[in-house]
């Protein structure tokens, strides 16, 4: 059976009439919040590996768990610019431009190299995810079609920082689902590739290995206490811009010291 992902709804009179409604609540973080708490579990993790940090040591595991919450976290805030975007397609280019711009400093503060085939930056999964939801927007393509190009995609998206995960996330959070459907599937997704990794774990005989993965957990209260009414999301995607500048402040440092 084919899963359908095709409808999607796009009713503006009904997201002015949410819009009114949610204005009125006063409380939550505001997505400049969100993106500088994003920035800095990004960095966290991305300092751990720059620096070698070995595999299995506190302060390993800490970092590597840390920065898991940046994953989660940008993929929500990547999937709320999408949904605001005048012009999604615009949205998806410029995460194809910047996961470009951001694979060869990536790459050279993981290996101290550059190479063309390689694990790549957190944000080719996003640009990945955001392909999937570009996707589920096409109502005259066929469902089953659909159904086996996303899975691709989320294949697809594994050879990047975040792996599969990030874009699994960023659909899920892009979905028309309202947000209790689409925490349920958070968690589910989250939990399974926890489970996964420690499977893996245990194989190689690192079963620690999957204590990382939970740090998802810690951008649970980042996104529920979100607040899109603080920001104008349709125009902050100037935020993923700073993930690639981290890169190449730490690769620079890595050079330098």
């Amino acid at each position: 059976m084919a899963i359908d992902i095709s409808h999607r709804q796009r009713n503006n009179d009904r997201r002015i009439i949410t819009l009114k409604k949610s204005k009125k609540q006063k409380k939550g973080l505001s997505f400049c919040i969100l993106s500088i708490a994003a920035i800095v579990f990004a960095a966290a993790g991305l300092a751990g590996t720059a620096f070698s940090v070995k595999l299995g040591t506190p302060l390993q595991l800490l970092l590597s768990f840390i920065g898991q919450a940046a994953v989660p976290l940008s993929a929500f805030l990547t999937a709320q610019v999408y949904n605001h975007a005048a012009n999604p397609r615009k949205t998806v280019l410029v995460l194809g431009i910047l996961a470009l711009f951001s694979h060869f400093p990536y790459v050279y503060l993981c290996t101290g190299g550059f190479e063309i085939l390689s694990r790549t930056s957190l944000i080719f999964p996003l640009f990945m995810g955001c392909t999937g939801l570009m996707l589920s927007d096409m109502p005259n393509a066929d469902r089953n079609v659909k159904t086996i190009l996303m899975l691709l995609i989320c294949f697809a998206a594994s050879v990047g920082d975040g792996g599969s995960a990030a874009a699994v996330w960023l659909i899920i959070f892009g979905s028309p689902y309202d947000r209790q459907t689409q925490t349920k599937f958070f968690y589910a997704a989250g939990f399974v590739i926890t489970a996964i990794n420690l499977i893996y774990g245990i194989m190689g005989g690192q079963w620690y290995s999957f204590i990382p993965t939970l740090g998802f957990l810690i951008s649970v209260p980042f996104i529920n206490n979100f607040n899109p009414f603080k920001a104008e999301i349709s125009k902050a995607l100037i935020y993923v811009v700073f993930y690639p500048a981290i890169i190449i402040i730490i690769a620079l440092i890595k050079v330098l010291f």
